[in-house]
């Protein structure tokens, strides 16, 4: 488990840390908005499509290959963020480094299913969810040193020594998880016979897009925050890291007392809980940003709500999505890492820029990409786990 937390960090440092150094990187590469954007949607396009093909190179040869050798390419793409001089080299360094995340976190989630049954799997994901919630308020912040002490080249190769650490530890310490005779044969038509399986299924594509619209229920102000804490909030790019923490640690702290209440509960009853503290932190979003000027008082108050609730329901839909097609969980859990970044790359082109103009337009497609979620699961179909969690 921390190998597996680790290699998860990972993609958070290579995402949220990167954010702090936006303005020194333009300012240095004589970078425009739009070219320094194209650099998040570079990195979420390449993300969710190399998933497509690291989900079956996974099922073929092994897990443990396919997440060592995403550490080594995520290795090569800090080293070459750090040697760019142009904003194209830099969009092109950034689609490699998605590349090489796909490969390095979205197979964790099929290993974990590998060696646990349903409850114990919703147990181990549920604990790796919760130290994952500390990768927004870790990278930010350790962006925000590096930068401020050695430069947005050095934050770069910082982060290489990290992976090259990571790197030496998962060669010696991770094993494989997937035994010989449960591999399935490689090729592009056994590859798409199971995305076509996948595809077909209605309790999988309403559990991805369930998900992927909750979970960017809270990305948006992850994705708007120079503009949501820099000019709706009026905080300066070194106090980011001090809201993040303040969401981040409240969150966690309400996840833990979800976790403790729900604890023997049935998944489908802890999914509900989950909604229902997203949608009374969705409600609470609205109607204060509807009355009063977002203010750094109040303005966090409902997105620590909705983390705590999101987070509830992540082990859950997880381990129903990958017990869809359970001979091929390399694949379904590429394909909803797919789905997810394919949302977030939506609604960091379209609907961020559309709704970043006021603290209320923000909360509007928070709570718009909530009642998609809900509405999604509610046509969820299929037979729920009966054991509790």
């Amino acid at each position: 488990m921390p190998l597996l937390i680790g290699i998860n960090l990972l993609g958070a440092l290579a995402l949220d840390a990167f954010l702090p150094a936006f303005s020194p990187i333009a300012q240095s590469l004589e970078a425009s908005p739009e070219q320094m954007q194209q650099t998040l949607s570079a990195f979420f396009l390449a993300f969710g499509v190399a998933n497509l093909f690291a989900g079956p190179l996974a099922d073929r040869w092994g897990r443990r290959p396919v997440v060592l050798g995403g550490i080594l390419l995520n290795l090569l793409a800090f080293i070459a963020c750090a040697l760019v001089q142009t904003p194209g080299q830099l969009i092109a360094a950034r689609l490699i480094q998605g590349i090489a995340c796909s490969a390095a976190v979205s197979i964790t989630m099929a290993m974990i299913r590998d060696v646990h049954e349903a409850q114990a799997a919703q147990e181990a994901i549920n604990r790796l969810v919760g130290f994952l919630m500390l990768g927004p308020i870790l990278a930010p912040l350790v962006g925000s040193l590096l930068v401020a002490s050695v430069g947005w080249r050095g934050m770069f190769m910082a982060l290489a020594a990290v992976s090259l650490f990571l790197l030496a530890f998962a060669v010696r310490k991770l094993p494989e998880t997937l035994v010989p005779g449960e591999r399935k044969a490689l090729g592009l038509w056994n590859a798409m016979r199971g995305y076509g399986l996948a595809l077909s299924n209605r309790r999988f594509v309403f559990l991805c897009v369930s998900f992927s619209a909750g979970f960017n229920g809270l990305f948006i102000y992850v994705l708007a925050t120079p503009t949501f804490l820099g000019v709706h909030l009026g905080l300066a790019p070194t106090e980011y890291s001090l809201a993040f923490g303040f969401v981040i640690f409240v969150s966690s702290l309400l996840f833990l007392a979800y976790q403790r209440l729900a604890k023997g509960a049935m998944p489908l009853r802890v999914v509900g809980w989950g909604f229902t503290a997203m949608a009374g932190a969705s409600i609470a979003n609205l109607a204060t940003n509807w009355v009063w000027s977002a203010d750094i008082t109040w303005a966090l108050l409902p997105i620590v709500a909705y983390a705590g609730g999101l987070a509830l329901i992540a082990a859950p839909m997880q381990v129903f999505a990958l017990d869809v097609l359970p001979d091929q969980r390399g694949l379904t859990a590429a394909l909803q890492a797919t789905w997810v970044a394919m949302t977030n790359t939506a609604v960091a082109g379209l609907l961020v820029p559309l709704a970043m103009h006021s603290a209320l337009a923000l909360a509007c497609a928070s709570a718009l990409l909530l009642f998609i979620s809900v509405t999604a699961w509610c046509f969820s179909a299929g037979t729920a786990p009966t054991r509790p969690i």
